[in-house]
């Protein structure tokens, strides 16, 4: 009895080490929100251009993502934590001191490069003699700790940068970054799996299905529709929509970072009943209160429990890399991991990069802001995206119970 509890508190203190990484970049990806009003202060920036830095982060993240499984599978995600952790964190000290908008688009791009096969190399870890059930809520314990990194990003970072100024509160997060890496690459130590696991699979063909294909998709659009809200654009429209101060607006982003940090958990609880009906269900969910948050216009005392519901039903990613998980052989596990990683970082890119230019369709108004009109009309977009990523699931799921039930009648 002691030796098991032993073992999975072990087992406890290995995923939040090697959740920490990914908590930090969480906080970097999401910290333009807060800072973009000094950035735009400082360096006379408009939406199209913070929605194309807020992406670089993303971007490098995408560039990193495959060489890092390689690299994972070549040397051990201990190798991958040093090496990326540490470039992250060199990226983060550069974007602090950074004095031009080019610096601080190669700095913020950097950051991503290390952020990039971070989560791959800790999910590998994991995974190792993991069931599938196992695996889906270590990762989704994983998954909650590193999204209290968006939760960070709201109200105890705006009190950072008052305190600091945002090019402190950024080097603060360098030496954290820093300090993260050593402690993944010590708690890792050991707990790498066996080297004859460790198999290389031939070629990418495998992910040219339509399973894996939904998957990934699905993956882009309901990470990439959380972090342009939460990431990028959600204290501007509170500050338009309801005037909300800088503090004000950290609360309520906050409120809506725990629904989504939470809802990694609560979505692997509800596949067990739903199985691969819950993804679709909660992507239906929250295109509906994009629509009637931007349509009804809801009051400042109910935006508060409708943005926790919102990043409650924006969560449930990590349900489907654990489909993905199961759904390919083991010697293709880390590609898998890494093409995973690659589509959260590309629903980021594409969807921040886009969003600029939806918000620079209504002119600012006389105090310099963006009417809620703009804000009102991103919110649409990203509820029909949200809805053809739901038609395009359920799609798929009755094709596949349709060829499964012609398999059956044949034999």
């Amino acid at each position: 009895m002691k030796s098991d509890t032993k073992a999975i508190l072990s087992l406890q203190a290995l995923v939040l080490i090697l959740a920490l990484d990914p908590f930090v970049a969480q906080i970097l990806r999401n910290s333009t929100a807060l800072i973009a009003v000094s950035l735009e202060r400082e360096f006379s920036m408009n939406a199209k251009t913070i929605g194309s830095l807020a992406s670089a982060f993303s971007l490098g993240a995408c560039f990193s993502l495959l060489p890092g499984a390689a690299l994972v599978s070549r040397f051990g995600p201990r190798f991958v934590f040093l090496c990326f952790g540490l470039l992250m964190a060199l990226g983060t000290a550069a974007f602090s001191m950074a004095d031009s908008l080019t610096e601080l688009f190669l700095a913020r791009f950097l950051m991503g490069v290390g952020s990039g096969p971070l989560s791959t190399a800790g999910l590998y870890v994991l995974q190792s003699g993991a069931s599938d059930n196992k695996f889906r809520f270590l990762s989704s314990e994983t998954s909650f700790v590193g999204r209290l990194g968006a939760l960070f990003a709201t109200a105890p970072l705006a009190l950072l940068v008052v305190a600091l100024t945002w090019r402190g509160a950024m080097f603060s997060l360098a030496v954290v970054c820093a300090i993260a890496t050593f402690l993944a690459v010590i708690g890792a130590k050991g707990r790498e799996p066996a080297a004859d696991s460790v198999a290389q699979a031939h070629g990418w063909r495998f992910l040219l299905n339509g399973f894996l294909l939904s998957r990934m998709l699905a993956i882009t659009t309901i990470v990439g529709v959380n972090g342009t809200i939460l990431a990028l654009w959600g204290a501007p429209w509170l500050h338009s929509e309801y005037a909300m101060s800088t503090h004000e607006q950290g609360i309520a982003l906050g409120v809506m970072a725990i629904g989504y940090a939470g809802g990694s958990l609560f979505a692997a609880e509800i596949a067990q009943y739903l199985g691969t009906r819950t993804v679709p269900v909660f992507t239906i969910v929250a295109a509906f209160f994009l629509v009637a948050i931007a349509y009804f216009q809801v009051s400042e005392v109910l935006i508060f429990p409708a943005l926790l519901i919102l990043g409650l039903v924006l969560s449930p990613a990590m349900v489907l890399v654990t489909e993905m998980r199961s759904a390919v052989a083991p010697e293709q596990l880390v590609r898998t991991l890494a093409v995973s990683s690659l589509t959260f970082s590309l629903g980021m890119f594409a969807l921040q990069a886009l969003s600029g230019f939806v918000i620079d369709l209504y002119p600012r108004t006389a105090s310099g802001q963006h009417p809620p009109e703009a804000f009102h009309t991103l919110f649409y977009v990203l509820a029909g995206i949200l809805l053809l990523t739901a038609a395009m699931l359920i799609y798929r799921r009755e094709l596949r119970i349709a060829r499964e039930e012609e398999t059956s009648d044949k034999q």
